[in-house]
């Protein structure tokens, strides 16, 4: 058996288990002795496409489609690269030949659908691909996790729901099932989110999104805590003017945030599973998160001045103003990464 053949026979475990660097290797030294060896060509883009580099992925899938022009195949890999490069509309061009040369594989409609899902104007399309997909493979996970996709942003939110439901139900561990539907039903609550992504992050460590979404759950903690601290000091301030002084009411304002804060955080940490524990530690204290922790700081020690102190009410007045305006440009913020994190 020669060297090529062997290394031939390797390559599809190699892509299986992810060995992507391995994978190039073999079917570079394959194509070094033979170019036009159609099936190599298909690998090395799978390789390709699994370390990243989604450009050497379209040339290797290109020439694929050019020794093997009546192959699904080739086509599906170019969608791919192209979905990645981020030129959708093409992309949505190559599998849509893909669908038309094999009508029945339901993968190449379950892509169709997570393609078109990216395309503007093309939601109706997405959802009759992603449809078509399950009924061709009504149990493939990946078919019912393109139907939540479609569903999601068709704000379809009970149908998303049960899709990545189904999903979980073929398999429990598909990480961005767990993303995707955290993101619907944990957007009020801290520490279900956290327990959701984390999941994800623990059924796929790869899973970029998972710790995107991670990322912004560890800023917006310390900004519900000053948002709260801003309620605190809006209402002390209100209490110590009235009162002409520090009185029995500010000093209860106080101490309820006090333990407000020390207990919403006692709870939260509590519920982040030991797995992503540090990891969230350590985002909650960079960029954007790190600035709210500041604020967060500020507005409560400015709120302690006017639950207790006398010259409080002046303290309390002078920050209040800026305050406010951080107030505006952190929800500004929350919106746009709660958008970003769909």
């Amino acid at each position: 058996m020669s060297q090529d053949h062997r290394a031939r026979q390797q390559l599809p475990h190699l892509i299986d288990i992810g060995r992507w660097h391995d994978a190039r290797a073999r079917a570079s030294q394959i194509l070094a002795t033979s170019p036009d060896d159609a099936d190599t060509h298909g690998y090395l883009a799978q390789a390709c496409l699994g370390q990243g580099d989604f450009r050497a992925a379209f040339d290797a899938a290109n020439r694929l489609v050019a020794l093997r022009p009546e192959s699904d195949w080739g086509h599906r890999l170019v969608a791919i690269a192209l979905d990645r490069l981020g030129d959708h509309r093409a992309a949505l061009r190559a599998i849509q030949e893909a669908v038309r040369l094999a009508p029945h594989n339901p993968n190449a409609h379950i892509q169709c659908a997570l393609i078109a899902a990216d395309v503007p104007g093309e939601l109706i399309l997405a959802h009759e691909a992603a449809r078509t997909g399950v009924r061709l493979a009504p149990n493939e996970p990946d078919a019912h996790f393109a139907l939540g996709v479609v569903e999601h942003r068709r704000n379809a939110v009970a149908e998303a729901e049960a899709a990545y439901e189904r999903v979980l139900e073929l398999e429990p561990d598909h990480a961005a099932a767990l993303n995707n539907l955290t993101t619907l039903r944990g957007q009020w609550n801290v520490s279900k989110a956290i327990r959701g992504y984390a999941g994800a992050l623990n059924a796929d460590p790869q899973i970029g999104v998972a710790q995107e979404n991670l990322d912004s759950i560890a800023t917006s903690f310390p900004l519900r805590l000053w948002l709260a601290s801003v309620v605190a000091l809006i209402a002390a301030a209100g209490f110590n003017f009235a009162d002409d002084g520090v009185s029995a009411t500010t000093r209860s304002i106080g101490a309820m945030l006090i333990v407000g804060v020390c207990a919403y955080t006692l709870r939260v940490v509590r519920q982040v599973p030991r797995s992503v524990r540090r990891y969230v530690v350590r985002r909650s204290f960079r960029g954007l998160a790190l600035w709210n922790w500041f604020v967060f700081g500020v507005v409560f020690a400015a709120t302690m001045a006017v639950a207790f102190t006398s010259f409080g009410e002046d303290v309390g007045l002078k920050i209040l103003r800026p305050v406010l305006t951080g107030v505006v440009i952190s929800g500004v913020v929350a919106v746009v990464q709660r958008s970003q994190s769909q």
